[in-house]
């Protein structure tokens, strides 16, 4: 993972050496907790985030302002998207089975009867890999979705 910058050093850090969630710093550990109940935040709630931008990538992550770009070009994406995007990331590379996406971002425990997730998928993929050559968005087949972070 690359190294996070903030607003003149403030409120991040180097990410940490482990994937655990508790060696993230501060600010991404704090999105990443909004982000479980991204349904029910308010634009409020973001704001209190440090401001924050992480790299990933190609990606930016901009973590207060809830936005993200590709490649310096700005990506529109709703508040769920965004968490999707920030919890594919965090993965490093690796897929993230639709249950744990499902658990993180709708608070379900179990993948339901609705293709909601793939809606947001195909969406993301759209609005991430438009104009660029090699797709960011990955279907691991059997074991869920990845981000890369290099195209």
């Amino acid at each position: 993972m690359e190294p996070l910058a903030g607003a003149g050093g403030a409120g991040c850090a180097a990410a940490g050496s482990g994937d655990d969630y508790r060696d993230a710093p501060h600010c991404v550990r704090q999105m990443l907790s909004l982000s479980r109940a991204v349904g029910e935040a308010s634009d409020d709630a973001y704001e209190a985030v440090p401001s924050c931008l992480w790299d990933y990538g190609q990606l930016r992550f901009d973590l207060s302002a809830r936005r993200v770009a590709r490649a310096g070009r700005d990506i529109p994406v709703t508040a769920r998207e965004f968490a999707i995007l920030l919890h594919l990331a965090w993965a490093g590379g690796r897929p993230v089975a639709k249950t744990s996406l499902y658990r993180a971002i709708f608070g379900l425990g179990f993948v339901p009867e609705t293709n909601a997730l793939a809606v947001h998928i195909y969406r993301l993929r759209r609005k991430l890999d438009h104009g660029f050559a090699v797709p960011l968005l990955r279907t691991v087949e059997g074991r869920g979705y990845a981000l890369i972070p290099e195209g």
